[in-house]
């Protein structure tokens, strides 16, 4: 109404033809300015439209996102607890049945290497199988699964010594785990928070060729006949070792 009084004092019509004129005008004004009213409040109402829908879309992926990252996170659970069972596995007399620790022990690096939150809580695992069933000097009282293995490494190590002096071999399990350790390649400070703890081991006659070992704990480890060709042992711990 302000608009329509302030245009009627600026033309100021006098004679009933103009002020008929005047109102046409008016009237075909407040038509367009209502049409572009509409117009503004279409555009704002898709525009509202739209950025409600691309929140509701953004919403949506990163709901799929989490439920996707859950549901990876629930497999490499079962997978890891599978993994672990197989490293126990024993047959009826208590032997250890390597085929399928075998199968865990690369059932665990196959998910270190999909998996860098893990990579490191296997190391550990497997470090501490190693010293649990790899220990030096050998227990007298090993686990009752590997007595009767353990009595005879031990008579055919002693035996060995005596008469040749080459160490034996590592068992299956522990072999494998050296391939492991090998094969990784995250390290001590490249990706690993702590270096790898291999101390008091039996390590003799093992393949370590290529290892990162840098800062690696070796301390009064058997390292007789080990292969350490173009292994990295820089700072590793080695005193005390045999």
């Amino acid at each position: 109404m302000l608009l329509v009084l302030l245009l009627w004092l600026f033309v100021q019509p006098s004679t009933p033809t103009e002020k008929k004129d005047f109102v046409q005008a008016v009237g075909v004004l407040l038509a367009a300015l209502a049409g572009l009213g509409g117009l503004y409040f279409t555009w704002q109402g898709q525009k509202l439209t739209r950025d409600n829908t691309q929140q509701q879309l953004e919403q949506a992926r990163k709901s799929q996102e989490r439920t996707q990252r859950l549901t990876e996170r629930g497999q490499i659970t079962e997978r890891f607890t599978q993994a672990i069972d197989q490293l126990g596995k024993t047959d009826d007399k208590g032997n250890k049945l390597f085929e399928i620790r075998l199968g865990g022990i690369y059932a665990l690096e196959r998910i270190a290497r999909e998996s860098e939150e893990d990579h490191w809580p296997i190391m550990e695992v497997l470090t501490a199988y190693v010293r649990q069933h790899a220990p030096w000097p050998p227990e007298e009282d090993q686990e009752g699964e590997d007595v009767t293995i353990d009595k005879k490494s031990e008579e055919d190590s002693r035996e060995a010594t005596e008469t040749t002096e080459v160490p034996a071999p590592p068992a299956p399990d522990i072999q494998a785990i050296m391939t492991v350790l090998r094969r990784r390649t995250p390290s001590h400070s490249h990706g690993e928070p702590e270096a790898l703890d291999l101390r008091e081991t039996n390590l003799s006659r093992a393949n370590l060729r290529e290892a990162n070992l840098r800062e690696a704990r070796l301390k009064a480890a058997n390292l007789r006949g080990a292969s350490f060709w173009e292994a990295d042992l820089s700072e590793a711990r080695l005193r005390g070792r045999t």
